[in-house]
């Protein structure tokens, strides 16, 4: 395995984001059988909210978009281009600045020594529902069906320190790599 093949890396992200989705409802599907007032009953609920064994997908989509970064700058420079390029992109993007204070709140812990939004970001409402339809991306972040099949989707907030929302998981991680992509394409640096 080449670990400085950047085409290599994109497809393990987007493996990664594609699964937080699963289309196999009847796997997740809860029975709760039960009798009330003489008759037979059913629950039927979907997904999980057990947090610990949601986050592994969640912390590996995170992870495997913020090391883009020191490849995507070896990369660049290998190509003559100026590597700074990337850290300028992390300072025009919040999405990318929390990105990257999670993975080394992940990796250090919260007390960073330099924070690149300032704003103490936590993951929280973790949660996996069966949602009736998704959106549906190609490798490059496009849409390619906005009425995708109905699925069982790990969703989750990003709040700031204060307990203050600042965006949806999805969303971040869907600017975050059409960043990284926009990158890729414009400096030439894999072919998608």
């Amino acid at each position: 395995m080449n670990y400085d093949d950047i085409k290599s890396r994109i497809d393990r992200t987007y493996v990664a984001i594609n699964a937080k989705v699963d289309n196999d409802i009847d796997k997740h599907a809860h029975y709760h059988f039960y009798e009330k007032n003489g008759e037979q009953r059913v629950t039927v609920t979907f997904g999980t909210e057990e947090e610990k064994g949601l986050m592994l997908p969640i912390m590996s989509v995170i992870h495997l978009l913020a090391t883009l970064k020191d490849h995507l700058k070896n990369s660049l420079k290998e190509k003559g281009h100026d590597p700074l390029l990337v850290e300028r992109t992390i300072d025009e993007s919040i999405h990318l600045q929390i990105l990257i204070d999670i993975d080394n709140q992940d990796k250090h812990g919260t007390n960073l020594r330099r924070s690149r939004s300032n704003k103490s970001p936590v993951i929280t409402d973790v949660h996996q529902g069966f949602y009736m339809g998704s959106k549906v991306y190609d490798i490059e972040g496009n849409i390619i069906n906005e009425n995708g099949l109905p699925t069982i989707a790990i969703k989750a907030l990003i709040k700031d320190g204060d307990g203050s929302i600042l965006f949806y998981l999805d969303e971040m991680i869907e600017i975050c790599y059409s960043k990284w992509i926009e990158i890729i394409k414009k400096y030439q640096l894999a072919t998608i």
